[in-house]
This record gives structure tokens, sequence and C-alpha cells, in this order.
């Protein structure tokens, strides 16, 4: 079998010679390949955008930096687009990736990650009625429309939007009394009879809501109607009781999502409390444990993927970007890797083959979107770009050349602002915002 190499320069020219492998683990891929004449080399072919899909190992997309370990010799690239680190030695065959995520589930170096839980809390202050819980715009309960009209309990007209009315459902809208249940359907005819008649309208189009879980529900009855949801489904959540001995009324309740939905992110459920009896009717719900993979080294023969954006322990945002590695010190077993991490506002660490991820930094510390560039010297004293300190120093130039255009013109301060910030495409040629001093006049010194 041909030797793995990824796409490391380029796609070669027609003629070429080219490594090549067919199929990968059942599946189709382009050919793999290293370009070695620069005249012959034509742009590769990004790879990624779908989590879900397996990678061609080492394949690329929106690399943003390099950096070259100088006593190894290997290559480490941030793909900011597929949310990881790849490395790949001299000539640029696939060492590794590594990431969150980055190897297919059952393959060799896939970790365990972290199931999705939140809590449910209903208020205190509730003393009967029903809500309902959504999950991705789904409903446990029903969603739709009708119309009503003022001293009839009957509902004409039914459309279903989510989920599906059901007798004995506590049912809401504009000019339903509160409480009012659902006492008989009528599918063929699309009609609902209520409870209680309704206090208003004229065969008037009204919005409906049918709230199903019980205000004292136990944690079987709310995960039960949580598995009646279709983008849920059975054995994909479970509920339990987060109060200590469990059965309180109300919750709070711990729902955790598991197979299917098992280590993602997956959507914040929302809930429909209009049907409690409450003076607050409310249901709180918040993330206690964010959803997704773990944290993985990605080495053949594993099929590696695109790792999932994020904040947690060595784990990249939307837009990773510099890259550097510490000083040479005569073994390459050793040394650490830095890779800027602007989108969670922090450099992130690690060791030369992707173990023992760390991160120093903070909002506090670096401005929005940044870093985005990272060095080391040869003392191993780490530099970082820093647009905070950067914008202070460019308002406060920005303020005194808009002094300088006024005076030398016998202006006014508005004048001087529009010429420097509006006529100028440069602002004057002064500063440049990604941070370097550029000269006022092309090929020309500084004017003092």
């Amino acid at each position: 079998m041909p030797e793995l190499v990824p796409d490391f320069s380029a796609l070669t020219a027609p003629g070429v010679a080219e490594i090549t492998v067919a199929t990968l683990a059942g599946g189709n891929f382009l050919g793999y390949e290293i370009c070695t004449e620069a005249s012959l080399c034509k742009a590769g072919v990004p790879t990624g955008g779908n989590p879900e899909d397996d990678l061609r190992n080492g394949a690329l997309s929106s690399p943003r930096s390099i950096a070259v370990d100088q006593d190894s010799g290997d290559v480490y690239v941030t793909d900011s687009g597929n949310r990881r680190v790849n490395v790949y030695d001299g000539v640029g065959n696939f060492i590794r990736s590594f990431g969150w995520g980055v190897v297919r589930p059952g393959d060799p170096g896939d970790a365990p990650g972290d199931d999705e839980v939140q809590s449910l809390t209903i208020h205190p202050s509730t003393t009967g009625g029903r809500f309902a819980l959504l999950f991705n715009g789904q409903t446990t309960g029903a969603a739709g429309s009708g119309r009503r009209t003022e001293g009839s309990t009957l509902l004409t007209q039914i459309s279903t939007s989510s989920g599906a009315f059901k007798v004995g459902q506590i049912i809401t809208g504009s000019g339903i009394p509160n409480g009012t249940t659902i006492v008989a359907i009528a599918p063929v005819a699309k009609t609902i009879t209520l409870s209680n008649a309704a206090t208003s309208g004229s065969n008037t189009n009204t919005t409906l809501t049918g709230d199903d879980i019980p205000w004292d529900a136990s944690p079987a009855q709310v995960q039960v109607a949580l598995e009646g949801i279709a983008g849920i489904g059975a054995g994909n959540v479970a509920v339990s009781s987060a109060s200590p001995g469990g059965g309180v009324v109300g919750g709070p309740f711990e729902v955790t999502f598991q197979g299917q939905l098992g280590e993602r992110d997956v959507a914040v459920l929302t809930a429909s409390a209009a049907g409690l009896t409450a003076t607050t009717k409310s249901v709180a719900i918040a993330t206690v444990v964010a959803g997704g993979p773990g944290y993985e080294i990605c080495e053949a023969p594993a099929v590696c993927r695109q790792g999932a954006v994020g904040s947690r322990v060595g784990q990249l945002g939307s837009n990773a970007a510099g890259i550097a590695v510490s000083p040479a010190d005569g073994n390459a077993a050793t040394g650490t890797l830095f890779v800027a991490d602007p989108a969670n506002r922090r450099v992130n660490t690690y060791d030369l083959d992707g173990q023992n991820p760390s991160s120093f930094g903070s909002e506090a510390e670096f401005g929005a979107g940044q870093p985005q560039s990272v060095a080391i010297d040869s003392r191993g004293i780490v530099y970082t770009s820093n647009n905070q300190a950067f914008d202070a120093i460019s308002d406060y130039a920005a303020e005194r050349l808009t002094l300088f255009v006024t005076k030398r013109h016998a202006r006014s301060r508005e004048y001087g602002w529009s010429v420097f910030a509006f006529q100028s495409p440069d602002r004057l040629g002064l500063i440049d915002l990604n941070g370097s001093v550029v000269a006022p006049r092309p090929h020309r010194t500084w004017r003092g």
C-alpha cells in the first residue's frame, strides 16, 4: 500500500508523479500529494466544514501559521478551519493532529468526552397546571393555531406546527381562560373542544400552545416527555432529581443527554410555562456541563476529523492563529508548542507530541480578537500581539494628528478630524491598526 501523505504543499499538475491513496477506511478520497516543483504546484483542496466528516489525515482548511522544531525538523501548522494542529515531518509526511474530537469514534485515540447536563427548576410559587419543554423548536406538548369565537368551547381549523394536541393538555392562547384543558379532539374535522368557553373573538385566528407535563411530574415523567420529541428519541436523555434524596416537587431536575446526543454541545432546552398555576409562571433552565468530545491526539491508523470549537483546556476557538515552538534544546522529544487562540483571548500550550494541553491569558490581558501572533526568543521569553495597548496608542496619535492638521490649516477641529479619518485612506500614514508603524510618505523619512 502506498505511504499515506497529506496535501502538504499543493496538488500537482497533470503528468507529475503522485503518491495517491484511492480509498481510506472504506471512503473515497482525493489523492494525497506532495509537490516539490514550485512551477508545477497548484492550489490544494480545502477540507472540513462538517464535524461528522472523516478528513484525509493531514488535510488542511484555512491554515494560518507554521512553525518548525529546530531539533526534529517537524513542522507544526495551525489548521484553523478544522480547529486543530497538524504535525508533519520535514518533507511533508503527516505525523498527527491534536484537538478536541479529532479522532473518529471507535478509532485508536478516541477519548471519552462530556455528556451535556442541563438543570430544570419550576418556580416555587407553582401550585398546579402543566408545562411543556422545547428542544430545537420541537415541543413535548403541541404548538399550532386555530380559530376561536367568544362564548364557544369549540376551536376550529386546527393546524399543528410541532408536537400533537392531546386530550388532557392545558391549552393556552389569547381569549382562552387560564387552566383550560382539551376535552375532545376531532382530527378529521380539525376541531378541539375546550373545558372553558373563549372569552373573546369572532372566528379569530389564535396561536395555541398545549402544555402536557404536570407541574408535579416525577423525573421519569419528564424523561418520557422529552424522549417523545423526535429530535431526542428514546435512550438519548436521562432525567434525575438534583436534590439530595430526590422526590422534591418541581425539581431541580438534571437532564443528561446521552446515546446519540452524548458528547455533543446540544441546544439548551426552553419551556412553555403559560399553563402553570403560579404567581410567577416560569421554568428555569441552565447548562450545568457543556457537552462535547474529549481532547484527542490523532495518529495513523486512526482517521482524523475536524475538531470541535470551544474554550476548554487545549480546545481552539473559531480562528486559531499564530504558532511558535520553544528554542532548540538538543532533545527532539522535549519542548513546548504555543498557539495563539484569539477567539478565547489566550495562548494555548502543548507538549510537542500534543500531550499536556494548557493555556495562559484572559480577557483582562488580551483585547477582542487577540492575540493573533505569538513568538518566542532564544531565552524562552514569549511575545504576543495585544491590540488593547495598541488601540490606546492609536487613539492618542489620532487626537494629536487631528490637532496638528487643525492648527496647520487654521481650520476647525471638525475639519482636522475629517482629513485624518475620511480624506486620508491610511489615517495620514501614521499607524496601521495591524500593529505596525508605517511611513507618512512612501519612500521618505519621517517628518518631525
